[in-house]
């Protein structure tokens, strides 16, 4: 709601002297400002929940994501360790010499799928 303040409301209050009660009413009536008002309360909502909550469903909501955030991390350092690629990685029996191979690739690309689903995780479906 900041961003339609002032973008839509703001430079328009600042080219009169004074504002109305019913251009400040205007604002908060804003359809665009209550849709994005209802949102944040509902994720707000959502957050405190996946936080608090004490039922089995919450509580199975964080473990989760307790363990797919312990996953990335060990990738993470997992990839840290690799050898990185150059010159001095052209023999066969390096490790780091099917490092440009398409199985690599794909194994490359599970933090990044990882850390999707853990912002999903933590935003909520919201």
């Amino acid at each position: 709601d900041i961003n339609r303040l002032c973008a839509a409301y703001i430079p328009e209050w600042l080219s009169k002297d004074t504002v109305s009660a019913a251009e400040v009413a205007a604002f908060y009536a804003d359809q665009e400002k209550v849709r994005c008002e209802e949102t944040s309360l509902k994720k707000a909502l959502w957050l405190r929940q996946v936080s608090t909550g004490t039922a089995w469903g919450w509580r199975f909501w964080r473990g989760l994501r307790f363990v797919l955030q312990m996953a990335v991390g060990r990738l993470r350092d997992y990839r840290r360790k690799l050898p990185a690629t150059g010159s001095n990685a052209s023999d066969d029996s390096h490790p780091a010499a099917s490092l440009g191979s398409p199985r690599f690739s794909a194994f490359a690309r599970i933090p990044a799928f990882c850390a999707g689903i853990l912002l999903w995780f933590r935003d909520g479906p919201y």
